[in-house]
């Protein structure tokens, strides 16, 4: 769930993984439900937008006894340029933090690259966390979609990928400039 502006008022998004259509009523997570009806207040026929598992926003009312909304109708899509970032993990590492700033910086896939199969291991052990700490990244964030977080590689396997942009903390020029450069139906590794 995230805050969208609307002009004169805020209008709560909340993303759902099903397909979008005039009149249906989703579900919403018991996350989603939570903050709709305690942390926001939003009542029964509150006005909120779902954006659809195809990135596509929808007008809804929100149903505060149910818990779900239904769709009036389509909003507009919103797309997140195609970013794949692969990112070397450690056993210990700072995994979490890894995901959240990929998530923020604009990744809308995440590598993670091991350097040992027991550090594979551990990555894929905690495959769910990581996807939920994306989750909650891109709704922070109000990004469109919520990136998805693969199983790890490794080092030989990166060897094998084409080449792509190189992330440097002192770079002349910031990422999203590169990004805006390659253009958003252009594929950015």
């Amino acid at each position: 769930m995230s805050d969208v502006d609307r002009g004169d008022r805020h209008v709560f998004r909340f993303f759902v993984d099903v397909p979008g259509t005039p009149g249906a009523r989703i579900e919403l997570a018991a996350s989603d439900q939570h903050h709709a009806r305690v942390l926001h207040g939003a009542q029964t026929q509150e006005r909120v937008e779902v954006v659809d598992r195809d990135g596509v926003a929808w007008s809804a009312a929100f149903d505060g006894t149910s818990g779900a909304v239904m769709l009036d109708e389509q909003v507009g899509e919103l797309h997140d340029p195609q970013v794949e970032l692969l990112a070397f993990v450690t056993v210990g590492g700072r995994t979490d933090e890894l995901v959240d700033a990929a998530v923020q910086a604009g990744a809308t896939r995440i590598v993670p690259i091991v350097a040992s199969d027991r550090d594979r291991a551990k990555v894929e052990q905690r495959a769910e966390r990581l996807a939920r700490v994306a989750t909650s990244a891109a709704k922070q964030a109000k990004r469109a979609a919520v990136p998805t977080v693969v199983q790890p590689i490794g080092v030989d396997d990166l060897r094998a990928l084409p080449p792509g942009i190189v992330v440097d903390a002192d770079a002349d020029e910031l990422l999203d400039g590169a990004l805006v450069a390659r253009g958003s139906s252009t594929p950015t590794r």
